[in-house]
């Protein structure tokens, strides 16, 4: 805010309610209730730097209105922006009119009964609401209507409150000086990212967890924006060698909490002796931390309920009882997507609205179905923005080729226009992006979908660079498990070449890497992540043929079979589960046996049993859910082509690609020649696909019963089928029976 701030001292509440009656809408005066608050507040303008000039307020000067009349008056009367409304709970309609001044937006006075917020939002139509309450009122069941009807028609929502009416003023006043003062300074304390020295960069600084020391942070923030990534909960965010205390600057030393036992207080230790738990503790009180607006990204740091500790122990209202306007909090266990922090800042800094800005955090959190769909709320003015600049928007159309645009210097977030359908397949995974920028720095990209609007928003760790390069690609993921699963192979002592040894070992280097890179959870991909997944599939799509072809080349030597190979290296017996499908070869019932290996029990197969045909399916527990069944003519004449075919079902939800083979045991022994013999197929979710093969009998091949065997890899697995041939004369002579 330009220009000196007047701090009014009202002795009393009713002193306060006058001059709030009397207060132009977006006055300079901030009105406080009594000396200590008044002493408060100018040491927070003092701190961020605002001029001030402080007098004492006098009611008996001002216009004798009824107390009463004043709120009838204001409920819904106040002029203001259209689309944000004020409402105020029972109790709070003073701080309610105070606030609806100081934004200039309509006041609504509701009940306790949360149906009637419900009621006053959607009869409104106001896309902005800010809610007026104390923190005895912020309970789930008010929590969760607002929450629901913030889900379900994109309402940005703020909740305006604190643990007494003297500190809920002084956040109304803090907003108000806020509001009116640009400034863009940006600190990011990131627990999770183990480095030795700070990033500072475009205003902003990342702290990174070796630095993230209480020293460093009581030294060195100053900051509009903080974001606080790593371990916590409702009390507490810890810190390297430290933690940031949410006791309350006002915390009274002892009293009993309402857990049912007088002798079980809900108060921290700190509140009997004045010593914290770990007495060897270095402490900052969050009050303290020069921070204007703070997402505190752990676990409870905003919970609605009395958590741990009782309230006025809360880490969001800590931050609130010092320098801070805002918090943006989660009521609820959550984990890390690594960008979501630098999301809310990109989108601060292109002029978005913290309330927006806080719905599109709690939206992005819920896609990636990593905790509650209503984790993040926000403490705080939802209309408030960091700077006037606005979002730019691109309606040019993403491809599959690469596309470059030039973006103006000091560019946080830039947002492409995109269909419904194009949102739908990113967040379903069925295509994905590939991102780059010259210079090259760390790219994201968030896609938004909802039934109003559908958009890409891309943003990085710092302003983008100039010249930004996106191109879409399928989707499909590569399948990382795949090279864990090739360790069963060395298990059972299946000798391979050196080649195939390092093969296995550069597939686990690049399936390492990654998933370093989140490639499960994340649609953007750098062109070296693009590059990396596409060798990683390419190398297993090779191996697996090579292993298939290794293997089925045995078979036709000399009868090998996968099975075998298992059963005398390592599994062992555990029980069966009973009957399996009929036998496709004699239709005789089935058991299927399970076996395990007793060195790595993660590896289990089941073998399916005929007590004719013997093994007829050998199948290892992990692989995706696809059904495989050998088909055809049981019995061959002698001289002639029959066809086999391997039918598959893709019962999983992604595709998977298969390597398949076929064989006749030990069939070289009597010159038994294949077309087809082997492929790799490609098949979708949900899809079936049949794969045939021709097989020819040499006419003087002895007459007899023949094992047929097809082996599939798929996701670094091996699965054996087999079923019984009859190889019969290619003529009958008279009187014989076939």
């Amino acid at each position: 805010m330009t220009g000196t701030v007047t701090i009014m001292n009202c002795v009393d509440e009713m002193g306060y309610r006058v001059l709030v009656d009397n207060l132009d809408e977006g006055s300079r005066i901030c009105p406080v209730i009594g000396t200590a608050a008044a002493t408060w507040f100018s040491q927070v303008l003092r701190k961020v730097g605002i001029s001030y000039d402080l007098q004492l307020f006098n009611s008996d000067h001002a216009p004798n209105t009824p107390i009463a009349s004043a709120i009838h008056r204001h409920n819904g009367a106040v002029t203001g922006r259209a689309g944000h409304i004020v409402v105020a709970l029972s109790g709070q309609e003073w701080p309610g009119l105070h606030y609806a001044k100081v934004v200039r937006a309509p006041l609504y006075i509701a009940s306790e009964n949360s149906k009637t917020v419900k009621g006053i939002i959607e009869s409104s139509g106001a896309h902005v609401v800010s809610v007026i309450l104390g923190t005895a009122q912020l309970d789930w069941e008010s929590f969760n209507v607002i929450e629901r009807l913030q889900s379900d028609n994109r309402l940005d929502v703020g909740f305006i409150a604190s643990h007494d009416l003297i500190s809920l003023v002084n956040l109304i006043n803090k907003i108000n000086v806020y509001r009116r003062q640009p400034s863009s300074r940006v600190t990011h304390i990131v627990r999770t990212e183990h480095a030795t020295e700070k990033l500072d960069q475009d205003n902003v600084q990342v702290i990174p967890y070796e630095m993230s020391t209480p020293k460093t942070i009581s030294e060195g923030i100053d900051t509009d924006l903080l974001t606080l990534v790593g371990h916590g909960r409702d009390d507490i965010f810890w810190l390297t060698n430290g933690a940031i205390c949410g006791r309350v600057n006002t915390a009274r030393t002892f009293r009993f909490g309402s857990f049912g036992r007088a002798d079980f207080p809900a108060v921290p230790a700190c509140s009997y002796n004045g010593v914290c738990f770990k007495p060897d503790l270095e402490l900052i009180p969050a009050w303290s931390i020069n921070a204007r607006h703070v997402f505190a990204y752990s676990c409870y740091s905003a919970r609605v309920d009395n958590g741990l500790y009782e309230r006025p122990y809360n880490l969001a209202f800590g931050f609130l009882d010092g320098i801070a306007a805002s918090v943006l909090g989660t009521s609820t266990i959550v984990s890390e997507p690594e960008y979501l922090h630098f999301y809310y800042t990109a989108l601060l800094l292109q002029g978005v609205a913290l309330g927006e800005a806080a719905r599109v955090i709690r939206t992005t959190y819920s896609r990636t179905r990593r905790g509650h769909e209503w984790s993040f709320f926000l403490l705080g003015d939802p209309s408030w923005k960091l700077t006037k600049r606005t979002v730019p928007v691109i309606n040019d159309s993403l491809t599959r080729y690469v596309k470059k645009w030039i973006l103006p210097p000091g560019t946080w977030l830039v947002r492409f226009a995109i269909s419904n359908s194009l949102a739908r397949d990113l967040n379903e995974g069925r295509l994905r992006l590939v991102l780059g920028s010259k210079p090259h720095r760390q790219l994201y990209a968030v896609p938004q979908q909802s039934d109003h609007e559908s958009y890409l928003d891309v943003f990085g760790q710092d302003s983008l660079s100039p010249e930004l390069y996106i191109r879409l690609v399928n989707g499909s993921m590569p399948r990382i498990s795949a090279a864990e699963n090739l360790d069963e192979i060395a298990l059972v002592k299946f000798g391979i070449s050196r080649k195939n040894q390092n093969t296995i070992r550069e597939l686990k280097s690049l399936a390492w890497e990654l998933v370093k890179n989140n490639v499960r959870d994340r649609i953007d991909w750098s062109a070296h992540v693009h590059k990396s997944s596409r060798k990683y599939t390419e190398m297993l799509s090779a191996f697996s043929m090579e292993m298939v072809e290794t293997i089925i080349a045995r078979t036709h030597a000399n009868g090998f079979s996968w099975d075998d190979q298992c059963m005398v290296n390592g599994y062992e017996f555990v029980g069966t589960t009973g009957a399996s499908d009929p036998c496709p070869g004699c239709s005789r019932p089935t058991n299927v046996l399970r076996y395990r290996h007793g060195v790595s029990p993660r590896f289990e197969r089941h073998f399916v049993t005929c007590p004719v045909c013997g093994v007829i399916k050998d199948i290892p527990i992990g692989l995706p859910e696809i059904n495989l069944s050998l088909r055809g003519n049981s019995v061959l004449r002698l001289g002639t082509e029959e066809t086999q075919r391997l039918k598959i079902d893709n019962q999983s939800n992604a595709p998977l690609e298969l390597a398949i083979g076929f064989a006749v045991a030990a069939g070289n022994d009597i010159g038994v020649t294949y077309d087809n013999q082997y492929c790799t197929v490609l098949i979708k979710p949900g899809e079936e696909a049949t794969v045939e093969t021709k097989i020819r009998f040499p006419e003087t091949a002895p007459p007899h019963t023949y094992w047929f065997r097809s082996l599939v890899m798929v996701d670094g697995l091996l699965c054996g089928l087999k079923k019984d041939l009859w190889a019969v004369p290619h003529t009958k002579e008279a009187g014989e029976r076939w």
